[in-house]
């Protein structure tokens, strides 16, 4: 892999260029935009004509990125890219004739661009490319100047809205546009879907499963919002997974099993034979004192009391006594273990799942309907545009069609390639194929491609890099966002490992310079110098996976706490205190997440949880439900129980098992 040399980069042909964080990629897309603006380069069929140069403005140079925040974002980093160029320029030519300094500054012109500009400048012609027989000079700067004017008319795209003007300039060899009617606002079609998936989904259930489904959504218009959301992002992840293709029935039917078959051992079980158990084993009683055994094990006794109903909902009280939970929170000694705690988290697993089928089994079945209901009215949504386009580049006309999109755009650039998905590289790939007298330029991070969390399919990306020679690979290699200690620790840290990401000879670690554009700030400790920019922390002693997780928690708290204390976010002279909101924790899912942030909280440090969970999931809506749903069965003692369980009430034990026992007295109160 080659680094990228702005002067010397060739622009005809496929490019694949990796970018690593930090490296400067959208300022080097602005540079290539320029180098194609400044255009020293001619094609096979330009030289044939006799052309010596090709203008290219910047309505014929393609820029695609995949939200219409970035492609704002890289119109207006172009745009300024131009101008600064354009001042440049003038000041050069005005210090070249010996006039007076534009704004009493010497040009500040890039080296690259000067060797760029030196070799074309004079060959700047206002009739364009072909017209050779009465060839009209044109400045530099007026070049500049009347394609800094034209920014707003730029190619610069989503995926869908270049997919979108293709079809519609080009209906003809689309074949797709005269027949089709676009529409942007399909809101009534979508609508409808939603009411139609609620309608199968909801009227045939009884009762339990009803009430597990509303605790997730309460209505039609509910599952459109939320479908509506979805199908507006280009890169729709869903988080969890489900864990099969199964449904909302099926996945609720395995949960009330698991239910069920716990409270076949709960019912057995009385509340001083867990009391001992857990006391008696090495379990941090922090965690499980004398006050708050009693209440998790009176919360778990009265869950597991209620034979008919179950909503998939589970208090914090009895997923505390989860076998895992367990384990985690003994540091020494025995954990506690019983069947009964194992078939807890078995619990946990099937109600998380069940939880994770439904937005997904929604979003599949809503969409079917929704695009059958659209192709039933011949209509077009945007996100028909890419599937119907790359159909045309396969059809009969595909040639005739791709040679039409190359000559509206014969240089073209994909920012975030490692997003890319198969059917959108294979439209670029096809429309791209004539490399002596067009250029494709991807541009990309590999290593942001293999989180989930992005969409990501880093197999079509390795598969565009594989199917380029070396000489058509290209690496940035200067950070210019980090301190130089950090870029050194990191790549010492990756280049030690000689597979270090998750494919196995598939992704390279490139090292990269550190330009020490920050370096003038730093973190230490008052009365220390400079700490070292990686620390890991350590635990000498052995332990298992589930008590590592927990004292990694732990160590990630108390250094968190002298952080806040000591530490100093050194800026120059001017050294300032380190607040809570500087410091942030990625943690693999919400169960680590809360280990954190419970060792935060023993310390009294607030933290802050960011996550995709609904505030329908919470442990206060899920009582809201209960009370609700007591309220209007009043006659129905299950359901006051229940009621009465709730966390938020937080009746003590003794309380709840003395009113239970005394029919009197509970019909009384």
């Amino acid at each position: 892999m080659k680094t990228l040399e702005l002067e010397s980069f060739p622009l005809l042909g496929k490019r694949l260029i990796e970018a690593s964080a930090g490296t400067g990629k959208t300022y080097t897309i602005a540079n290539l935009y320029l180098r194609l603006l400044l255009a020293d380069f001619q094609t096979d069929e330009q030289s044939e004509k006799g052309s010596n140069l090709c203008l290219q403005p910047v309505d014929r140079i393609l820029v695609v990125t995949f939200t219409r925040a970035a492609t704002e974002e890289l119109r207006g980093r172009i745009r300024d890219r131009i101008r600064e160029l354009y001042e440049d320029v003038l000041r050069l030519e005005q210090e070249t004739a010996g006039e007076t300094e534009v704004d009493g500054q010497e040009s500040q012109i890039d080296a690259e661009f000067k060797a760029l500009i030196l070799r074309t400048e004079d060959n700047f012609y206002s009739e364009g490319p072909y017209n050779q027989e009465q060839p009209k000079k044109l400045k530099l700067t007026d070049w500049l100047q009347a394609n800094l004017t034209q920014m707003d008319e730029s190619s610069v795209f989503t995926i869908h809205g270049f997919c979108q003007r293709i079809l519609k300039q080009f209906a003809f060899d689309s074949g797709v546009g005269f027949e089709s009617e676009m529409i942007l606002d399909a809101q009534d079609y979508l609508k409808r879907a939603a009411q139609d998936y609620w309608r199968e989904l909801a009227y045939p259930m009884e009762q339990e499963q009803l009430s597990a489904l509303l605790g997730q959504i309460s209505s039609p218009e509910d599952v459109f919002w939320k479908v509506r959301g979805w199908l507006q992002q280009d890169d729709i992840e869903l988080l969890p997974k489900a864990k099969s293709d199964i449904d909302f029935s099926t996945a609720w039917q395995k949960a009330k099993t698991s239910y069920e078959n716990a409270l076949k051992v709960w019912q057995d079980l009385t509340a001083q034979d867990l009391n001992d158990l857990i006391e008696t084993s090495g379990v941090d009683k922090r965690s499980f004192s004398k006050s708050t055994r009693p209440k998790r094990i009176a919360a778990a006794k009265a869950f597991f009391t209620n034979t008919t109903f179950f909503n998939g909902k589970i208090p914090k009280d009895v997923l505390e006594l989860g076998q895992e939970n367990l384990f985690i929170k003994t540091k020494k000694g025995a954990a506690p273990e019983h069947n009964g705690f194992v078939l807890i988290d078995q619990l946990a697993d099937d109600c998380e799942q069940m939880s994770a089928v439904l937005p997904h089994h929604m979003l599949t079945q809503v969409k079917a309907k929704f695009w059958a209901s659209m192709e039933q009215a011949n209509l077009m949504n945007p996100d028909d545009l890419l599937r119907l386009l790359a159909n045309a580049l396969r059809g009969s006309h595909g040639e005739a069609l791709a040679e039409h999109i190359r000559r509206q755009y014969p240089f073209a650039m994909i920012d975030e390639f490692q997003d890319t998905d198969s059917l959108q590289y294979e439209i670029f790939n096809q429309v791209y194929s004539d490399e002596k007298n067009s250029g494709l330029y991807m541009i990309g991070d590999p290593k942001q491609a293999i989180y989930s969390f992005r969409g990501a399919d880093i197999f079509t990306y390795l598969q565009a890099g594989k199917l380029l020679d070396e000489d058509s690979r290209f690496t940035l290699n200067t950070n210019w966002r980090s301190h130089s200690d950090l870029v050194a620790g990191t790549n010492e840290l990756f280049s030690r490992h000689p597979e270090p990401f998750v494919l196995p000879g598939k992704i390279e670690f490139q090292s990269v310079l550190a330009a020490g554009n920050s370096d003038k700030g730093y973190f230490h400790y008052r009365g220390e110098e400079k700490c070292p920019p990686l620390n890991f922390l350590l635990n000498s002693e052995g332990t298992n996976r589930d008590s590592g997780r927990y004292n990694a928690a732990e160590m990630c708290a108390n250094s968190i706490q002298k952080i806040l204390l000591k530490g100093c976010l050194q800026e120059g002279n001017k050294p300032k205190a380190v607040g809570a909101g500087d410091i942030a924790v990625l943690v693999h899912n919400r169960k680590q997440a809360k280990l954190v942030k419970d060792n935060l909280k023993k310390l009294n440090i607030n933290s802050v949880f960011l996550s995709r969970d609904s505030v329908l999931n919470s442990i206060e809506a899920r009582d809201l439900l209960r009370w609700l749903t007591a309220i209007a069965e009043p006659q129905n003692e299950r359901l006051l129980r229940n009621a009465l369980a709730c966390e938020s009430l937080d009746y003590d034990a003794q309380y709840l098992a003395s009113l239970l026992d005394d029919e009197v007295r509970w019909e009384a109160e």
